[in-house]
């Protein structure tokens, strides 16, 4: 039977070729099994392929030239993914590039109250009712007229130690599969980043490091400091230097998936890595889990506690629900997030530890955020961000909380790979040094830092004014044209109450509120 899905392709990919498979890949793939990716297809495409031992942040797309159908794989990471519109019998690695055949499209409500409340959107929703993303605990068979979803069959975390999951074995795995191209790092005042730049340099590799930053960033000292301290150049990438359109340029960059008004220093970053021929990035995302920040044992009074639906809702969901001025529409999808942050935590049933059974849930919130803005980003560079490999979190998430407080494990790293580093300051005020001394100061420092900033968090999720890096960019989003569009189009959607004026809203939500109205307005994809 003829296969009638199109497949609108958006970004780049590499590609290889025989009499029985035609395979298209976007970033870095690792498979313990096999190292010739057509080899893999074939594995796929007979049903044997082990999708535990996989690692990477990349797109696969195979061609079954006997079956003539597609076989559809994002990384476990969900950094990299698809979007299907099954309607018109569309499928693409961008939303832009499907939105753009569309002329009428529906809102959906559910989908936007947890891009406000979450910070993101869980599992295959988009804020287009017509637009599905994959999910990447899941592969794809586009055949016969229809798309096939099929489970990866991903074990729990706490099965997953019968594979050798170390993180000097994750990094050595990618490493090898990066084909020594043009290497970039993103280095920020924090701890996460200088762990996987201490072992880039522990493993003789000079990357290229980028900082995005105000002028007032206090990251941009660090940095400078650890810069020096290797010898490696540091391009600090200036967001003041905003220009006419810059929201328009930062939304197409980012595939219309990410915060509008931050969108634009990713693409201003993206210019240097073009113009240094970079072709992976390696980061420090996804650190939250080495350090305790999914579950905050002490800050909560959580270790050991089994319970934790009030995890679930008090933590991780955003205290917005109170603000006077959302709209009807919009107030009916604030319940069914609930309802689908406990059909996520079932996710986590198997799991057998606490720090897991959080670690497992929080993985799929920050999929959802990482991934609005890698796989736009896929279309100059390949993001790398190795603490983001679910099978490093699974080992880390077997052990006990008390490893990972007070950064531990990252400082353990820090010591072990690059020593030299390890007394540099970090942006919390303390070192990363693991004498005695050092680390009862850090204590202190940290529980002072903490503090300071949950207490920023409550005053901006209730709406009052507390000072941010980022809010130059938000005020100065509200003088354009697309800021009056996109407030009044949630207006008259019923996203935000007819009655609510602009000077109600939080800057934070600026950018979310003009994504929503930018995706909208067909004037802008003409």
């Amino acid at each position: 039977m003829e296969n009638e899905f199109i497949w609108v392709p958006g970004f780049k990919y590499e590609l290889s070729e025989n009499d029985s498979y035609k395979v298209w890949l976007s970033g870095v793939f690792c498979y313990d099994e096999a190292s010739d990716i057509l080899e893999v297809a074939k594995i796929l495409c007979c049903g044997n392929l082990d999708f535990n031992r996989i690692h990477g942040f990349f797109r696969l797309i195979v061609l079954d030239k006997s079956k003539n159908n597609y076989v559809l794989v994002g990384d476990n990471s969900g950094s990299q993914y698809f979007y299907f519109d099954e309607s018109n019998k569309r499928f693409s690695d961008s939303f832009i590039a499907l939105r753009k055949q569309m002329n009428k499209l529906t809102l959906d409500y559910s989908a936007i109250s947890e891009l406000f409340t979450l910070g993101a959107i869980l599992g295959e929703d988009t804020i287009v009712k017509e637009i599905k993303k994959s999910d990447s605990n899941y592969y794809f068979i586009v055949e016969n007229n229809c798309i096939k979803k099929l489970s990866k069959k991903l074990v729990p975390f706490n099965k997953l130690n019968k594979y050798d999951n170390s993180f000097e074995q994750i990094m050595r795995k990618l490493l090898k599969n990066v084909k020594q191209r043009n290497l970039g790092a993103v280095l920020t005042g924090g701890t996460d980043s200088r762990v996987v730049l201490s072992f880039l340099n522990y493993a003789g590799i000079r990357p290229e490091l980028f900082l995005t930053g105000h002028r007032d960033n206090p990251d941009i000292p660090i940095a400078e400091d650890i810069s020096c301290e290797l010898g490696l150049k540091l391009e600090i990438i200036d967001s003041d230097e905003v220009k006419d359109d810059f929201l328009k340029t930062g939304y197409f960059f980012l595939d219309g998936a990410y915060d509008a008004v931050l969108s634009y220093r990713h693409y201003l970053k993206s210019k240097s890595v073009v113009q240094k021929s970079i072709s992976y990035e390696f980061g420090g995302v996804g650190g939250e889990f080495y350090k305790n920040d999914t579950c905050h044992p002490i800050i909560y009074g959580l270790y050991g506690y089994k319970q934790h639906s009030y995890y679930y809702k008090t933590i991780l969901k955003r205290n917005i629900k109170h603000l006077s001025f959302w709209g009807t529409d919009l107030i009916k999808g604030f319940e069914r997030d609930y309802a689908k942050l406990d059909d996520i935590s079932k996710l986590s049933d198997e799991e057998s530890v606490f720090l897991s059974k959080c670690n497992r849930v929080f993985f799929e919130l920050l999929k959802a955020r990482s991934g609005s803005i890698t796989n736009g980003y896929s279309s100059v560079c390949c993001k790398v961000d190795p603490l983001m490999d679910r099978n490093l979190i699974a080992v880390s998430s077997q052990t006990s909380s008390l490893r990972h407080d007070f950064k531990l494990w990252q400082k353990r790293l820090i010591n072990k790979y690059c020593k030299k580093i390890a007394d540099i300051r970090t942006d919390q005020g303390y070192t990363c040094s693991l004498r005695f001394k050092y680390l009862l100061l850090d204590i202190f420092k940290q529980f002072l830092f903490n503090y300071k900033r949950l207490i920023s968090k409550i005053k901006r999720n209730y709406g009052m004014k507390t000072q941010n890096i980022w809010d130059i960019d938000y005020i100065t989003a509200k003088q354009t044209k697309y800021w009056k569009y996109s407030f009044e189009f949630c207006k008259a959607s019923g996203i935000i109450d007819k009655n609510a004026k602009e000077s109600d809203i939080p800057v934070n939500l600026i950018g979310n509120i003009i994504l929503i109205g930018m995706t909208f307005d067909n004037n802008l994809f003409k």
